[in-house]
């Protein structure tokens, strides 16, 4: 991995712990100064939330909130290889007990059972036209 490849956790346990994301089409991680605005916006909502990150990608998201002190957070990443990455990240980081990886598509992902999330994380790739289904079946 290029060494340009890395995010850094803002804030929260991991904060300033910096890891590695593959090359792949289309990733490119939240930009930390989006994810510091967001978890300050969020701050209250985070600690002890049920998080879905469903373009999971990097783990930005998903992780910069279990670093904040969310309960759970399942990330759903499609791309088998991005998906190693992150769960070698999660286990780097001790984050097992409440970070899971699932490789799925997104919208397959939400034809499964229904389950409760208290926080869901959007951040699909730029030329995807796949937010308007993905949100319809949220809402589903």
């Amino acid at each position: 991995m290029a060494a340009r490849n890395r995010l850094r956790i803002v804030a929260g346990e991991w904060g300033g712990r910096r890891l590695p994301f593959p090359d792949a089409r289309d990733l490119r991680p939240t930009a930390e100064r989006v994810r510091e605005t967001l978890f300050n916006w969020l701050r209250a909502e985070v600690a002890g939330a049920r998080c879905l990150d469903l373009f999971a990608g990097s783990g930005a998201l998903g992780l910069e909130a279990a670093s904040r002190g969310a309960r759970e957070v399942v990330c759903v990443e499609r791309s088998r290889r991005v998906a190693d990455v992150l769960r070698e990240n999660v286990e780097r980081l001790g984050g097992g007990g409440c970070v899971s990886v699932t490789v799925a598509d997104a919208r397959r992902y939400l034809q499964g059972p229904a389950l409760p999330f208290d926080l869901v994380f959007l951040d699909p790739p730029f030329s995807s036209s796949i937010i308007d289904p993905v949100c319809a079946g949220l809402e589903a």
